[in-house]
């Protein structure tokens, strides 16, 4: 875990210079697992919300009420962010069903970009984020940091069409092996105000089975600072959970 840790401050700090890149409309890390390679341009301030409702087993749900992720960029190559979600837990249990809520661990990070899209060289960004155990309620509440290190990458391969993706390790907070993760997300321009994506993502962990999962959803901007978005997608195996949706929407200014 140090080794990979330094190697992402190392990109970090070999970061250069860097001009955001002119966007149409918001660009958001949500609704979907992947994450994409634009920063929050320089103080300015983004805020992201959303409700989750996941099917984590046959016996368990987990709805997430709306969650806050808050950015601001320092640079217009460098946000700060903040992430909150208070969540409910339903455990299905004869004869009572067991119910805890409560916060989740807040997160601290920070999304650095780190190239240019130049040719078939993606736009690519670096992700350091943590959750925080202290920071949360009971019920939450893991023994160990809970880091998150991403590559996030990004080609557009035409005007309309463009190529999201990701790979990482995340822990947490639990184990002391990593869960290392990719995405791969497919996205269409629908005119200047629909994006729609379909998103393909697995989570992998020594001597387990990974899980596979299959997504898809859209998103809708209204000018170039607000956008509303809903996502829902299932597991395509059975170590992967059953089902999930989610809707929200984000704001700059």
């Amino acid at each position: 875990m140090k080794r990979l840790f330094y190697c992402c401050l190392a990109l970090l700090f070999c970061a250069e210079g860097y001009s955001q890149q002119e966007s149409k409309h918001v660009e958001t890390d949500r609704p979907n697992e992947a994450e994409v390679p634009y920063t929050v341009p320089r103080k300015m301030i983004q805020l992201e919300t959303g409700v989750r409702i996941e099917k984590e087993s046959e016996s368990n749900q987990l709805v997430s009420h709306p969650g806050l992720l808050v950015k601001y960029g320092l640079a217009d190559w460098i946000e700060v962010r903040v992430k909150t979600s208070y969540s409910t837990r339903i455990r299905h249990f004869i004869p009572n069903d067991k119910v805890e809520s409560g916060l989740q661990p807040v997160e601290l990070g920070i999304k650095a970009a780190v190239l240019k899209e130049n040719h078939w060289i993606p736009k690519t960004a670096f992700l350091l984020q943590t959750g925080l155990p202290r920071v949360s309620s009971t019920p939450f509440k893991a023994p160990h940091l809970a880091p998150t290190l991403r590559l996030l990458m990004e080609n557009n391969i035409t005007e309309k069409f463009s190529l999201n993706y990701n790979a990482g390790a995340e822990w947490d907070g639990y184990e002391t092996q990593p869960e290392w993760m990719y995405a791969v997300v497919p996205g269409i321009d629908l005119g200047e105000h629909v994006h729609v994506f379909a998103e393909f993502y697995s989570f992998l962990q020594h001597q387990q089975t990974p899980e596979h999962t299959l997504d898809g959803g859209l998103e809708y901007f209204i000018g170039k600072n607000i956008g509303i978005d809903a996502c829902a997608g299932f597991g395509i195996n059975k170590e992967a959970p059953p089902y999930f949706f989610t809707v929200g929407g984000s704001i700059r200014f």
